[in-house]
């Protein structure tokens, strides 16, 4: 049986609780792909940012691989083997739509078991709408999003 698991997401952007998801993951797992999702519409940040992003943010974790993916989350999984899907869950108010995923999750690969890992309790409130508000109002994202983010987040409003 091959240990790779899928950690899926659009990343838009990667934040601290994204991270403490995959280091926590990268702990158990021999392998940990970190798929980022062109499949959603309307992303603050393109596709090829968000990855390079991604990609930036876990340069020094062990076993994850950054890759793009388009479509269904469980036929990806299928894809590369992965025998399980990662999902992170924040408080109590992620299950129920998590839950819903599982069931999809299931139908499509059926060999493939969803797993949640909880962030570190101090993350539990950064979300990457959270991130995207407070980049739009002009405040300070350092204590909420990688530093890369941080740096890229100011190059971007520069440009603007």
């Amino acid at each position: 049986m091959t240990n790779i698991a899928l950690y899926p997401g659009t990343f838009d952007p990667i934040t601290h609780g994204h991270l403490s998801i995959i280091n926590k993951a990268s702990k158990i797992f021999a392998q940990v792909i970190v798929g980022v999702s062109t499949s959603r519409q309307n992303t603050l940040l393109p596709a090829a940012d968000r990855l390079q992003l991604v990609q930036n943010s876990c340069q020094n974790l062990p076993h994850t691989q950054c890759t793009l993916y388009d479509g269904l989350t469980a036929t990806y999984a299928k894809k590369i083997n992965a025998t399980v899907i990662l999902r992170g869950m924040r408080s109590l108010l992620d299950f129920a739509p998590e839950q819903a995923m599982v069931t999809v999750n299931k139908h499509y690969a059926p060999k493939t078991v969803t797993m949640f890992i909880i962030a570190d309790n101090h993350l539990d409130h950064i979300s990457s709408t959270l991130v995207k508000e407070i980049y739009a109002a002009g405040g300070d994202l350092n204590n909420l999003v990688p530093a890369c983010v941080v740096n890229f987040l100011q190059q971007k409003r520069a440009k603007e």
